[in-house]
């Protein structure tokens, strides 16, 4: 007859250390406080790089606030004859990717640039904004230098100043003429003479057709479209 042996079970009592569950409390707390200041740290700027920078047109911009403006911050290089020039700092009011004003012709630039205002454009309260964008940007490039007028398209308004007016006629390959008038809706077209440039400021759109102009301008000199 086998006898049967009896097993025995042992237990191993595992004391714990009483300091242990405090400590693993503390080390949570510290990852805690840790991620709720990495994520305010971080958090801004992702949201900066992801929502506030942007490329449009072949120029980088970047979203800014200077007091209650906002500005919308692009560079582009300028280069001549294959050489790099400069660094041209341009600074939009208008959102670049929601400025959907009709950009209806290629746009060029000559050594000489006259600016010929038409039918109330000067009335516009931004008038004087678009203006100083255009002349900042002519002047970045340098074979326009200081070949920069301004003008007036009414021959009897231009008489007033005793200057003669500036129309498509006086565009040439070397004279860049660009209009700017009121109209039903705002665009930029082609003048009745190559080299000469309609910007219809709509109802006072003036400088966001201006800003339009510029970006359009950018774009055709990176090959790139705005669409």
């Amino acid at each position: 007859m086998v006898k049967k042996k009896n097993k025995v079970k042992t237990e191993k009592i595992v004391k714990e250390n009483p300091n242990s569950a405090v400590e693993k409390q503390f080390f949570w707390l510290v990852g805690i406080i840790i991620a709720v200041i990495l994520g305010f740290v971080l958090i801004p700027i992702l949201y900066h790089q992801i929502f506030e920078k942007f490329e449009y047109g072949g120029v980088k911009f970047e979203k800014i606030k200077e007091g209650q403006l906002t500005f919308y911050h692009g560079q582009f290089p300028v280069i001549y004859k294959g050489t790099f020039y400069a660094i041209y700092n341009v600074y939009l009011r208008h959102d670049p990717r929601k400025n959907e004003i009709p950009l209806n012709t290629n746009l060029s630039l000559s050594n000489k640039i006259s600016i010929s205002l038409n039918d109330g454009a000067t009335s516009c309260e931004d008038a004087m904004l678009g203006q100083i964008e255009l002349g900042k940007f002519f002047s970045a490039f340098p074979f326009v230098n200081k070949n920069i007028t301004t003008g007036f398209y009414n021959a009897s308004l231009a008489k007033e100043f005793n200057i003669s007016p500036i129309t498509c006629d006086n565009a040439s390959k070397d004279h860049t003429v660009i209009v700017i008038q009121r109209s039903e809706t705002p665009s930029i077209e082609m003048g009745e003479k190559d080299n000469c440039f309609v910007l219809n400021v709509g109802n006072c759109k003036y400088l966001e057709t201006v800003e339009r102009y510029v970006i359009g301008a950018m774009a055709q000199i990176n090959g790139k479209s705005l669409n």
